[in-house]
């Protein structure tokens, strides 16, 4: 019988705990993000805050030069913990620090040398560059120094302890708040965020490094020390990653790079600011399919490959069902959603969430498939519907930014990012040996019972009257309407969704016990003869 160490969890006590954590963390960097953004807009400017989002998207286009190897710090570190090959840790770490620290120099001294030619390839305005350069060559050093710091943080992920990440960057936020507060108020601008993100980064690493010593004390750190074999693991590993993860950066961030260079930089802010309300309502599949890749994988291993598909469409199913109506009515209602969260002057980000969503939407119930490929280790199914969404992203929104302006960028991020998951989905299921019609079947009555409430608030709106909206409602009342339509809206769905019964009575059970308030009516259904 295995011995657990001192202090050591059970692995469904882990997963419950760091689901929990995960849940809480996510839910809380949401609410910082939405409450923090508008105040930093009001104090810097639509221009400036453009800066600050061209400035992100550039200094994680420099973090793609890893190539993959932070994407296996977890994954080896958890296996040779599990095994008790803490010497491997440390060969990890020491291997992962001194790559990062390479790469952070290389990066810094590219930027510093480059950092005019790439602000006028980037056409930013002659009154903002020197702020501009200021605040890059600052986000470069410190993206790199906080790479070279990851595997560290990776230990706290390898050995599930979750509840210490979330319970740090929690902590953390709230110095970032006051910090962002501190440095606006006195007028010290983007550069005085990029100064408290220096500040916030040092006392990350300084935590991370001590809490480190106490949960892992096995580990034997050596400055400059590269382990070759342990290299070319972690290298092959995250080479197809990789390709996912350029994929997700083009997606995500490349459009704002089109937007500044033919058109301008204010542009960027309303396109960050109408993409942002679609990822973070994206992230919520993190939460929900945390849980499945270990899972999966658990029925790969024992060769259970029925079961495998069983638990794939099920997933499918359950995921489709909570997702599907947050598009939906986000995008139905974007126009209050930017009232609500911003006021008046931000119009322009409305139709990019109704554009977005339709962009995200599959994608994000596609992180059940994305999770069964690594499960059946196919990550090359990944890399490619990855490669079709790269390359026709780039080529497509920068065509489309031609013809239809603005908005085009997101028209382009829309067609190619459904044909990269399409055409992955479609290979997956291939490989699994899964019909399309029968995922099609799965998650239709979920799409069919969202247009039905959709088309109801559209009536309603009309019965009430079109402008009741622009009829000088405050946001406080706005808010309130929104939530009065969501409860429509989400009453409709759920009559639609179980008057077409996609689910079985197991199905339903699952429902019940994860949806408490569900229950009564889940219940009349179940008896329903």
């Amino acid at each position: 019988m295995t011995r657990r160490r001192p202090g050591q969890r059970s692995i469904s006590y882990k997963v419950i705990v760091n689901t929990i954590y995960n849940t809480f963390g996510r839910f809380w960097g949401i609410i910082v993000g939405i409450f923090l953004t508008p105040y930093i807009i009001s104090r810097v400017g639509v221009d400036r805050f453009g800066v600050w989002a061209v400035v992100g998207v550039v200094t994680g286009y420099f973090g793609l030069l890893d190539m993959g190897v932070g994407a296996s710090f977890v994954k080896y570190i958890s296996e040779f913990y599990a095994r008790k090959e803490y010497n491997k840790i440390s060969h990890i770490v020491n291997t992962g620090f001194t790559i990062y620290f390479i790469l952070a120099i290389v990066s810094f001294l590219l930027v510093f040398l480059l950092k005019n030619p790439i602000l006028a390839f980037l056409n930013m305005p002659m009154y903002l560059r020197h702020e501009a350069g200021v605040v890059l060559v600052m986000g470069i050093a410190l993206f790199g120094a906080s790479n070279a710091m990851s595997p560290f943080l990776a230990i706290q992920g390898g050995l599930q302890r979750m509840d210490i990440t979330n319970n740090i960057g929690i902590g953390l936020s709230i110095v970032n708040i006051a910090g962002t507060i501190f440095f606006l108020e006195r007028g010290f601008g983007i550069i005085g965020l990029m100064m408290n993100n220096v500040i916030v980064f040092m006392i990350l690493a300084a935590v991370n490094v001590t809490v480190v010593r106490f949960i892992m004390p096995e580990l034997r750190f050596r400055l400059f020390y590269i382990d070759r074999m342990i290299f070319r693991r972690i290298l092959n590993f995250g080479y197809n990653m990789q390709i996912a993860k350029v994929s997700g950066m083009v997606a995500s961030h490349t459009d704002k790079i089109l937007i500044t260079c033919f058109l301008s930089i204010g542009l960027v802010t309303f396109y960050q600011l109408g993409s942002s309300v679609i990822y973070y309502a994206a992230s919520l599949a993190g939460i929900l399919t945390s849980a499945l890749m270990p899972a999966f994988s658990e029925i790969e291993a024992r060769g259970e490959r029925d079961r495998l598909v069983e638990a794939y469409m099920r997933s499918m199913k359950y995921i489709s069902f909570v997702i599907a109506p947050i598009f939906i009515y986000l995008a139905i209602s974007a126009e209050q959603v930017i009232f609500i969260w911003l006021g008046y002057g931000y119009e322009r980000s409305v139709v990019i969430i109704q554009i977005l969503a339709g962009a995200f939407l599959i994608n994000t119930i596609a992180q059940v498939p994305l999770s069964v490929s690594m499960a059946i280790d196919k990550p090359r199914l990944v890399a490619v519907g990855s490669l079709i969404t790269i390359m026709s992203n780039i080529i497509l929104s920068a065509l489309f930014i031609r013809i239809f302006g603005f908005t085009g960028a997101a028209w382009g991020t829309l067609v190619a990012v459904n044909a990269g998951t399409i055409y992955f989905m479609a290979r997956l299921n291939a490989e699994m040996r899964i019909p399309a019609k029968n995922v099609i079947r799965i998650v239709m009555p979920f799409f069919l019972s969202c247009a039905v409430a959709a088309t109801i608030i559209f009536a309603l709106n009309s019965f009430i009257g079109k402008n009741l909206f622009h009829s000088g409602l405050g946001r406080v009342e706005s808010m309130a309407l929104f939530f009065v339509k969501g409860a429509i809206f989400l009453l409709c769905y759920l009559v639609s969704v179980f008057w077409m019964k996609p689910f079985n009575a197991d199905e339903l059970e699952v429902i019940k016990r994860k949806i408490p308030f569900m229950a009564p009516i889940i219940a009349r259904i179940i008896n329903r003869p």
